[in-house]
């Protein structure tokens, strides 16, 4: 192909001065400027934007703008900037956010060395959740049914053009919700080439200052749920009816179906905003939803579900307004160092906010059973715990406080079963438990490279039952002392685990020697020193003082190990 590598499509309607952002980015790309072309469809903005667009071009080369006349919707200046776009790669970005300076280069690289129609690059955002399980490893090669693609439906990829051009996947014009959700699912379901670039940061998804994200306008539930059941028909149209299929639709039915009317979403709408989103949801759920798919959700989905179905609106809002005062509570067991790793191990449960009562279940003849009490008026049948969808799961990133860049940890977590020694109508109650363990080399923690200097802050949530929380506070456990830092790498660098005033774990990453001389001990902060192995060269290169203070510390941890008492002596 003789035309550049890739063309970056922008449909711009009154940025103001966040475009800004997006300008310096694509001045800032890695790739040189003749192997991209930026084309800037300018959709009829009045703020003064297509002038100054229009000068952007006189002074750069690669920029090509096109205005059009107003046409209210993303779906018109994409397609426009695709019939005009020349690269072997079109790579879709809003105006109002911004690539990775290495961003066009290592996407296109990555898609040509795997032969991919479609690249989706690791995202950055400071407002919303990002797709952590799709981003946690490069995928080379995967499909919508090995790897959780759906969980990332926005346009904002790379793809091929004449995967595109022959596939005759265009957006739809006019004012239609969930626009991007129909062109990257009909992108998705046409190739077995796709290729995940989860190891460098591409696309910075960022608030717009003036809040006027198409998004955050009022949904119409009619016009809405009709965008649903087209996404839903496409689905159905590249996909063979079965277990994957309803694997698949579980996306929808949890987040078009379930999150609409459940907190704390249903809290945010007028009652009559609610009644017309109700009815709409109900109707969509009723004719294009199946009884299997409801059968892998979870505990409290499925209870959600058993209300919505049999019209309950007002037990819906109930529950929700019971469910909102579910929060996580996750306390520290432990944390050290082991080598070069930092070893996290934590203790999970849902509890009341308010009497920090823990959710329990219940044990019947027939199995596990989610606690009688929480469903009490609402829901007069059992809910069954199916224990492989129901069980505890911690998971955590580590995110950079300056430049909202997350990079997961590894995580396991086992549930165990406590019993309460009291007893429900249902059968005697135990308190589920996710004993978790996350660690973090921070040698390779950032896509295979060293964590840069900065705070990273610890982010937890917790998942079960059919809930999902994210963790506000640690809770502090009895015995920790004081954080001291591990001297990692060569040059060597401090890491350092502690807890912060808001009780939330981070590890503060530093080049310099800033931060390892000796500190009088606190209570209520995490004792753990690690020179590790081989590090003797970092060792020397320490100041004096903290020399001094690794050996004091040592000298200490060695008393108090022969201090200790010995297993089995008297």
């Amino acid at each position: 192909m003789t035309g550049p590598r890739v063309s970056v499509v922008v449909p711009v309607y009154n940025p103001g001065r966040d475009i800004d952002r997006l300008i310096d980015s694509l001045g800032r790309q890695s790739l040189p400027p003749d192997a991209f072309e930026a084309i800037l469809v300018d959709d009829g903005s009045t703020d003064g934007t297509g002038a100054r667009l229009d000068a952007l071009a006189a002074e750069r080369p690669n920029v090509q703008v096109i205005h059009i006349p107003n046409s209210g919707w993303p779906g018109r200046p994409r397609n426009v900037g695709m019939d005009a776009a020349s690269g072997e790669f079109i790579q879709f970005v809003d105006c109002d956010d911004y690539l990775g300076d290495e961003a066009l280069e290592r996407l296109t690289a990555f898609a040509r060395d795997n032969a991919a129609d479609i690249a989706v690059g690791k995202v950055v955002s400071d407002f919303r959740g990002v797709a952590d399980a799709l981003f946690r490893v490069d995928r080379p090669r995967c499909t919508i049914h090995d790897a959780p693609l759906v969980s990332t439906l926005t346009v904002h990829k790379l793809f091929r053009t004449s995967f595109l051009r022959e596939h005759g996947i265009r957006f739809v014009e006019g004012r239609r919700r969930l626009e991007d959700q129909l062109f990257t699912l009909a992108a998705y379901l046409a190739t077995d080439r796709i290729a995940v670039l989860a190891s460098y940061p591409c696309y910075y998804y960022m608030r717009r200052r003036d809040s006027r994200h198409i998004a955050a306008i009022e949904i119409d539930p009619p016009g809405y749920y009709d965008s649903v059941r087209q996404v839903l028909g496409i689905l159905d149209a590249g996909t063979e009816p079965g277990p994957a299929r309803d694997n698949l639709r579980r996306r929808w039915y949890r987040n078009e179906i379930l999150s609409r009317l459940s907190e704390p979403t249903i809290h945010r709408y007028t009652p009559e905003l609610r009644h017309r989103l109700f009815e709409a949801v109900r109707e969509t759920e009723r004719d294009v939803m199946s009884p299997a798919i409801v059968a892998g959700l979870g505990a409290m989905q499925r209870a959600r579900a058993r209300l919505l179905q049999d019209g309950r609106e007002a037990d819906l809002l109930e529950l929700a307004t019971r469910a909102s005062r579910i929060v996580a509570a996750v306390s520290i067991r432990e944390v050290r160092w082991q080598g070069e790793r930092l070893r996290i191990s934590l203790e999970a449960r849902f509890q009341d906010a308010e009497s920090r009562e823990p959710v329990v279940l219940a044990r019947s003849p027939e199995g596990l059973r989610l606690d009688p009490a929480l469903l009490a008026g609402l829901v007069d049948d059992p809910i069954a715990i199916d224990e492989a969808v129901d069980a505890l799961k911690v998971t955590g990133v580590l995110r950079d406080s300056v430049t909202s860049i997350e990079w997961p940890m590894h995580q396991s977590t086992v549930l165990e079963l406590v019993p309460t020694g009291q007893t429900s109508p249902a059968g005697p109650t135990v308190i589920p438990v996710g004993l978790a363990v996350l660690t973090v080399d921070p040698l390779v923690a950032a896509g295979g490279r060293r964590l840069p200097p900065g705070s990273w802050q610890l982010v937890l949530r917790l998942s079960g039952l059919g809930l999902s929380r994210a963790v506000a506070a640690l809770e502090r456990s009895a015995g920790l002392g004081s954080s001291w830092p591990a001297i990692l790498g060569s040059p060597a660098f401090a890491a350092r685990a502690l807890l912060d005033d808001a009780s939330q774990l981070r590890l503060d990453v530093d080049s310099t020697d800033r931060g390892l001389e000796p500190r009088t001990p606190r209570p209520g902060a995490l004792i753990q020193l690690a020179v590790v192995a081989g590090a003797r060269r970092a060792f020397r290169a320490l100041p004096k003082g903290a020399q001094r203070f690794v050996r004091a510390a040592a000298r200490r941890r060695r008393r108090a190990h022969r201090r200790a008492p010995r297993r089995g002596r008297g």
